[in-house]
Formats: structure tokens, C-alpha cells, sequence
């Protein structure tokens, strides 16, 4: 019985989207005249910690830490789950990351440019997605500013640097239009490499959602292992202690497991695949979400230089249980040689896929012009795309009906043999017990 309905709740939780990694993280170094305050992971509903090495650990409102001095070595065990279900829940002053601070300074320079960017956004998904997207096509990424800390302002004026500018600006912005966001360092593990890396975390109904500016990403992969998070990087950071201290540290992170599947379905359709040169086409992107939670990525396009993009990327906002198409127009380089049939890779990457449709061009295929992909569009592509709505996904509740009542023929068939040996026993002990009366009876006689 305890086995069965262990199973049925492995079956249970075994559904839905899953992207999760384990990591061996470990430290080691040594202080003299003094000793190291280390920010070390910190158990969240979606990082779970185990540690190795027997050091006590403190806690504060930015994370946890560990006190070492002399040779030391810290070790732990990390699971990153970056599954929406496993988002956090507000806990604490949420009204704290709204606040202009030190360097996520919300001026009014700042509080117009994110006024402008979300202009067309409808609700704080797609204002977050929009911010995001701004910053990461915007932003210039410069290796000289690294160790430097600067104020959104000042950096929304200079529009470059590295991955802790990328989430002050998109911090300012954010907290601008009235969405609380936390500013989170750690470690971005990439392969058998990790860097130490700077994102955020926003605060929409009720669950905090990773994002990662510099890399353009609203909804986040298991590749990264948090140390801190506050109002801005002046906070939550490591310290050495002491009269002239000198420390020599190194860091190790090693990936152990991972596992993922995808965070919703894509298609890809093109309105014509089939065009002489200088058509004008376009590319539609259709996400189908069958999670219980709302999903959001941004869509980047990558192609031939010969296919003009009137766009490269764009935001997508998918509600529970719902699709949602977006396009992007193009046309055809009309400089291509009539000798040839050329066929053009197009490949669409979002936040857990990358896919792939082909374009073939040849004088000897039709044009389209502008009217005739509007055309297309309208009488060609039928997709539906319900409003975001909860619905009951009929499949998934009849697997676990089928499921519940197999188990239930289990344990019915197994009680009744149960009773069946019971009655067997019983019968053989009453067919004893009156055999041993009859002998009693035969020896009195």
C-alpha cells in the first residue's frame, strides 16, 4: 500500500516543466592578519543547499555567510531548480526594492525612459519583458568597466558596460514603473566554466521571477547559483576583517547532474517558403503554453545577411494555457544571382529552444510584395489563440484518473486476496479445532 501510493506521488510530481542542475561549489584560501566574511549559496525555494565542510553559518537579510581565517576550505553541495512552480514568494519588506538607492538611483531621466519603453506593455509581464529587451539591445557590453560600480543614471547616459550595469539600469527602470526588483550576484556556470555574474529578480503576482539582462533573458536556466541579494551591489558583499589582511582565495564549481525539458512548444511558419529575390515575407512564431503559470521569453531571429530583418528580437508573453503568435517582417536581397537556387537558414532561439526553417530563393519562384504577405497572413494562417483564461486540461486529468483507478483495482485485488487467505486460515483452523473436539470425544468413549 505505502509503495503504491508512493509511486502515484512520483507520477505527480514528475509533471511539468523541469530545468535543474546540482553543483559541487567550493572555496579555498588563506587569511593572514585577519579573516574573511564569505557569502556562501543560500537555501531559497528554488536553491537547496547541502554543506560539506562543518563551518557555522550566519544569515542576514542578504543571504548567508561564513567566518574564515588561516588555510580554509568551504564546500557544499548546491541543486538549482528553475522551474516558475519553484519561484519564491514574497517574503519580508517587498516596498524596500522599490526605493531609489545608492546606485539603482530612480531619477526622473530614468522614470521617463522606462515610461517610454513600456508605452504599449498591458500588464507587468510584458513591461518587464519590454525593459529587458531595451536593456539587452542597447547596452553595450565593455570588459573595462568591470570592478567599477556605477549609478543607473549615469550608466543609462553612457549605455555600456558589464553584467552588474546591465541589472542596476534594468533595476532603476523596473522600480521607475512601480515593479519591485532585487539586485542578485552570484555565479553563472556556462559547460566547465563559471564567471561570477549579476542579474535580477522581479516581484510580479506574488512570486519573485529571475531575469538576466546582459544575456537577455525574462525567465531564467539552472545555470546559475545565487550568493546575494539586496537593493543594490553596495550591499551583501564579501569583507575581509583585519590590521593589513591578505587573502588568497580560489573557487571550483563543478556541474554533477542536470535535467530539463521544455518550458513550452514552438512553431515556426513562413508566410511564402518559397521566393525570387526581393520578395518581402514574413516569419511567425506560435508558443503554445500548456503549464499552469504564465511564460515569458524574449524571441531572437538569426539569418543571412541577404534576408533584411525589419526586427531581430522581440518580447512574448504567454498566459496558462494558451498560444500566442508573433511575426517578423523581412525581405529578400534583390542582388542575388538569377543562376542559382539559394536555400537561407533562419534560426528562432528562446529561452529553452533554438529552432530551424529554411527560405529558398530562385528567379524562377514568385515575388511577393508587401500587400501579398498581408494577404497571406489573413487567409493562409488560421491559428487560435484563446485570451489568457484558466482552463481544465482534459488530457493530463484523465492520465491521472486512469492512473488513480488502476491503483485502486491494485489494492481492491489485493485486498480480496487478502480476505481470501483469511477465510482460507480461519476455515482450516475451525476444520482443526473440530477435529481435536472429536478426538477428545473418541478418547472419553
Amino acid at each position: 500500500m505505502k509503495r503504491i501510493l508512493f509511486l502515484l506521488l512520483v507520477l505527480f510530481a514528475a509533471h511539468g516543466f523541469e530545468e535543474s542542475a546540482v553543483y559541487e561549489y567550493k572555496v579555498t584560501g588563506n587569511v593572514t592578519n585577519g579573516y574573511l566574511i564569505l557569502r556562501v549559496p543560500f537555501n531559497t525555494s528554488s536553491q537547496k543547499v547541502i554543506q560539506i565542510t562543518p563551518h557555522e553559518v550566519f544569515s542576514d537579510e542578504y543571504g548567508d555567510y561564513v567566518k574564515l581565517s588561516g588555510e580554509f576550505e568551504y564546500k557544499a553541495i548546491v541543486e538549482v531548480n528553475a522551474s516558475p512552480l519553484r519561484f519564491s514568494t514574497a517574503s519580508g519588506d517587498v516596498g524596500k526594492f522599490l526605493e531609489s538607492t545608492k546606485y539603482v538611483d530612480v531619477t526622473p531621466e530614468v522614470i521617463e525612459k522606462a515610461e517610454e519603453i513600456t508605452a504599449s506593455a498591458e500588464d507587468d509581464y510584458e513591461k518587464t519583458a519590454e525593459i529587458i529587451k531595451w536593456v539587452f539591445e542597447n547596452m553595450k557590453y565593455n570588459i573595462s568597466k568591470t570592478g567599477t560600480r556605477r549609478k543607473a543614471s549615469e550608466i543609462l547616459r553612457e549605455m555600456n558596460g558589464v553584467c552588474g550595469d546591465y541589472s542596476i539600469l534594468s533595476a532603476a527602470l523596473l522600480r521607475a514603473i512601480g515593479i519591485p526588483t532585487k539586485y542578485v550576484e552570484g555565479f553563472l556556470v556556462e559547460d566547465e566554466s563559471y564567471v561570477p555574474h549579476a542579474w535580477i529578480e522581479v516581484y510580479i503576482n506574488g512570486k519573485w521571477i529571475p531575469a538576466d539582462p546582459t544575456n537577455g533573458e525574462f525567465f531564467t536556466k539552472a545555470d546559475k547559483i545565487k550568493l546575494v541579494e539586496a537593493e543594490d551591489p553596495s550591499k551583501g558583499s564579501d569583507k575581509i576583517v583585519g590590521v593589513n589582511p591578505v587573502l588568497e582565495r580560489k573557487i571550483f564549481i563543478t556541474k554533477i547532474t542536470e535535467s530539463s525539458s521544455k518550458l513550452f512548444n514552438t512553431h515556426l511558419l513562413l508566410a511564402h517558403e518559397k521566393t525570387a529575390p526581393g520578395s518581402y515575407n514574413q516569419l511567425m512564431v506560435t508558443v503554445k503554453n500548456d503549464n499552469p503559470f504564465t511564460v515569458a521569453s524574449l524571441v531572437r531571429v538569426f539569418t543571412d545577411e541577404d534576408i533584411n530583418l525589419k526586427e531581430k528580437i522581440k518580447t512574448l508573453v504567454v498566459p496558462p494555457y494558451s498560444s500566442r503568435t508573433i511575426t517578423f517582417d523581412f525581405n529578400l536581397s534583390s542582388a542575388l544571382s538569377p543562376e542559382y537556387v539559394y536555400s537561407f537558414p533562419i534560426v528562432v532561439v528562446t529561452i529553452d529552444s533554438q529552432q530551424k526553417i529554411t527560405l529558398q530563393a530562385s528567379d524562377d519562384y514568385p515575388y511577393y510584395s508587401v500587400k501579398g504577405i498581408q494577404v497571406t497572413q489573413v487567409n493562409e494562417i488560421n491559428y487560435e489563440h484563446p485570451e489568457a483564461k484558466v482552463r481544465i486540461n482534459y488530457s493530463e486529468i484523465m492520465k491521472y484518473v486512469v492512473v488513480v483507478l488502476i491503483i485502486a483495482v491494485l489494492l481492491f485485488a489485493a485486498r480480496n486476496k487478502n480476505q481470501k487467505i483469511k477465510n482460507t486460515y480461519e476455515k482450516h483452523l475451525t476444520e482443526r479445532k473440530i477435529k481435536k473436539s472429536l478426538q477428545a470425544l473418541s478418547k472419553e468413549d
